[in-house]
């Protein structure tokens, strides 16, 4: 029961404690900046140092679940596992991380929503791109 939940840990958790400090910072500077200048507008955003209620939270939420799709596709299925609970437990992450992320970033100011949607659309282009030309050839269906 421990190996799936380090495995777990690997694959889930690490990646949001490695950018936690960041975001943290990333929320702290905005804060900063917003009492000292408060015009900061970008794009259709009024100003980044406030929650953008619905569009950044939802397309933030939507760039991190192709983020998650596009790398899990790119993996193979685990060994060992004949039940299927990890592909399983894949599965509702990758539902749940992305809805809980928009419920964040409905809280948080707009900047930080626009950080993860950036980071998650480079990401998932990143993983495609790397998948496109890492693969072989041979290797894809339609040759088959």
């Amino acid at each position: 029961p421990l190996s799936r939940l380090a495995a777990g840990v690997r694959s889930g958790l690490l990646p949001a404690l490695v950018q936690a400090p960041l975001l943290i910072a990333l929320y702290w500077v905005i804060l900063a900046i917003a009492h000292s200048a408060p015009d900061l507008h970008f794009l259709w955003v009024a100003n980044l140092a406030i929650p953008d209620p619905v569009l950044l939270p939802v397309l933030a939420g939507l760039a991190t679940y192709l983020l998650i799709r596009v790398t899990s596709g790119a993996q193979p299925a685990p060994a060992g596992d004949e039940d299927g609970g990890s592909v399983a437990t894949q599965r509702v992450l990758a539902v749940l991380s992305p809805l809980g992320l928009v419920v964040a970033a409905h809280l948080a100011p707009a900047a930080l929503a626009l950080y993860w949607l950036t980071g998650s659309l480079a990401g998932a282009l990143q993983q495609w791109v790397l998948v496109r030309l890492l693969t072989p050839a041979s290797a894809s269906p339609a040759s088959g």
